[in-house]
């Protein structure tokens, strides 16, 4: 919904004011106001919230004990991009992540769907590890464990 999309913009914008005099963030968690020093800032192209809202969001009714340990679902983001979800035998109840943020609250029914809660903002994954460990300069396993640079 558009109309919910824009109150959430809103209200995110409300919460962080920024002080140029003072070269200082205020910002306000948990209720609480923390100043800080304002960093610089580093553009980077990010997808758009709607999209990132999208990102979390799957057609169907979807309950845990349908979903399987490696299983690929398809957001409905503007690129379809995978959510991969991951389960661990954990007791007394198992853990789910998706896209390694923690599933917090699951099987929460909606007139429209299954609402599951999450602990952090799912980011699309597009690499495997494997490629991420490839483009990283790494040293020989001899030379980070015997002095050798």
């Amino acid at each position: 919904d558009d109309d919910a999309v824009e109150d959430l913009q809103k209200d995110m914008e409300e919460l962080n004011t920024f002080t140029q005099a003072e070269n200082v963030v205020y910002s306000i968690d948990d209720g609480l106001v923390y100043k800080r020093k304002k960093r610089s800032i580093m553009i980077v192209e990010q997808p758009e919230l709607q999209d990132i809202i999208a990102g979390h969001m799957v057609q169907g009714f979807i309950n845990t004990k349908e979903m399987r340990n490696e299983e690929l679902l398809t957001s409905d983001n503007s690129e379809n991009d995978q959510i991969r979800l991951t389960m661990y035998p954990t007791y007394p109840d198992k853990t789910v992540m998706a896209n390694c943020a923690k599933v917090t609250s699951k099987d929460n029914h909606a007139v429209n769907g299954v609402v599951h809660m999450v602990n952090k903002v799912i980011l699309p994954a597009k690499n495997t590890i494997s490629d991420i460990l490839a483009a990283r300069p790494t040293k020989s396993w001899e030379a980070r464990h015997t002095g050798d640079r």
